[in-house]
């Protein structure tokens, strides 16, 4: 049997198989990253503006107000029923606090509520999504770096990076799409 094969002959066997066998540690950020980004725009696809008529407030106190108290109460229990450290805590209240849209979409398929409650369901796990992950990371970050303070920095930092980085390419490519399509 080819070596190749053998990771996924392990795992069909039903042996235990380390995440490292399967796929190279390199790759594996590129690949969920570009897997969360499907899964947030195909979810950003199905929202629809009038679906907030009268429900926008709640959509917003549950993506803000809502989130916090996720996450306070889930730090507050992964601390005292596990007796997990503070910092490790807080890490899983954050994680937890994500409801995203491939559990709310089936959900709610399979439930099917009235309009109105089914547009707050899928508008709150849409966009709680993203906010749930940068709680996640800032608190992580927190953690590795060793303080909040300094992980927002790094955080915000990353971000102006990146958005600097993103509108210089993508101004580039426009222009020079533009250019191209006057051919």
């Amino acid at each position: 049997m080819g070596s190749y094969l053998l990771p996924v002959y392990s795992f069909v066997s039903g042996n235990s198989v380390s995440t490292s066998s399967l796929i190279d540690a390199e790759i594996l950020f590129p690949i969920v990253s570009l897997s969360v980004a499907v899964i947030l725009f195909e979810g950003g696809l199905t929202l629809r503006i009038g679906e907030l008529k009268g429900t926008a407030n709640v959509v917003f106190r549950l993506v803000t107000l809502g989130v916090f108290v996720t996450w306070v109460l889930a730090t507050w229990c992964a601390w005292w029923l596990f007796s997990l450290p503070l910092a490790l805590a807080a890490l899983l209240g954050a994680i937890l606090t994500v409801s995203g849209p491939t559990v709310v979409g089936p959900l709610l398929r399979y439930v099917r509520p009235d309009a109105r409650v089914g547009s707050l369901a899928k508008w709150e796990g849409i966009i709680n999504d993203p906010i749930g992950a940068i709680l996640a990371v800032v608190v992580f970050e927190a953690i590795r770096i060793g303080g909040l303070e300094e992980a927002v920095m790094a955080i915000v930092w990353g971000l102006v990076k990146t958005g600097l980085v993103g509108v210089s390419v993508g101004t580039t490519v426009g222009l020079v799409l533009v250019q191209l399509l006057k051919l």
